[in-house]
């Protein structure tokens, strides 16, 4: 059978991207031989093969209601796309409106062989708006191996602390609220430093190393969050809220080495739960 991986963007498209890095990660744990198609792209649903589907917001919803009556996919849920904004934080409680919700999003989730979300925040959100389906919780973004060696050897040589600022990512992306973090250091008299977000990997990793704590609010909800999981694995402190995934998964109390551990370990049975929906 012919196995599909379907998104709006990969990696290739959109270095960095936190969704795009999460499904290259997947497809080489995965170790299968998976034909790539944007949601844009793709006109016909191959009835004989299986799709794993990620990132959608540019499929149309007449190949999503092909999908739901072949009902021959799984769901990698990186953010909250039963909402076409994807935000469900202008809404009271983060509950839309039935309106809100277009039916058809409904049944692809309801019709999913499986959905798999980041974290449990994530699925709760899902779940406090009705939306019915085969829900499997990762409990952390899906890191490389190649980034799992990257934050051993960072640990291993860390960067030496040489100021009591707190750091903040300097973002024009307006979700990552680089406005407020700034605000609420200088409301409280603390020492800040923003932190260029157009480094290497690597260097903005070593950078954001140098530093003791990181102020992060984020505007609207995070499946996870990598910022704030790579900030604890570098051993910072994070000053932030419990409005997003990271924060309220268990292993967030942990840093270092034993983070890296514990993320190993949880990746791994995340990515054998993935395997066992293929065909």
């Amino acid at each position: 059978m012919t196995l599909y991986y379907l998104a709006d963007f990969f990696a290739e498209d959109i270095p960095g991207g936190g969704a795009e890095l999460s499904d290259a990660a997947i497809m080489d744990y995965l170790q299968q031989d998976f034909i790539k198609v944007k949601s844009n792209e793709i006109t016909n649903v191959d009835s004989k093969g299986f799709y794993v589907i990620s990132n959608r917001s540019l499929l149309s919803r007449d190949l999503m209601a092909r999908f739901c009556m072949l009902q021959n996919y799984i769901i990698i849920e990186h953010d909250f796309q039963f909402l076409a904004h994807r935000n469900p934080y202008l809404y009271k409680d983060a509950v839309a409106p039935d309106r809100d919700i277009p039916a058809i999003y409904r049944d692809f989730y309801k019709r999913a062989k499986a959905v798999f979300f980041q974290t449990a925040f994530q699925q709760d959100l899902f779940e406090r708006n009705g939306i019915k389906g085969h829900f499997i919780n990762l409990k952390t973004t899906p890191y490389s191996k190649d980034d799992i060696q990257l934050f051993k050897n960072l640990v291993e040589s860390p960067t030496p602390i040489t100021t009591k600022a707190f750091a903040i990512i300097d973002s024009s992306n307006e979700i990552k609220n680089t406005k407020g973090a700034v605000k609420f250091c200088n409301d409280n008299n603390f020492s800040c430093a923003l932190i260029p977000s157009g480094q290497t990997r690597e260097s903005f990793l070593r950078t954001l190393g140098g530093y003791a704590a990181l102020v992060f609010f984020p505007t609207r909800p995070e499946s996870c969050s990598r910022l704030a999981t790579e900030a604890r694995i570098l051993g910072l402190n994070v000053i932030t809220t419990p409005t997003y995934g990271a924060p309220l998964e268990h292993w967030f109390s942990l840093t270092g080495k034993p983070l890296i551990s514990k993320l190993e370990t949880i990746i791994e049975v995340g990515i054998n739960k993935i395997s066992s929906y293929l065909p």
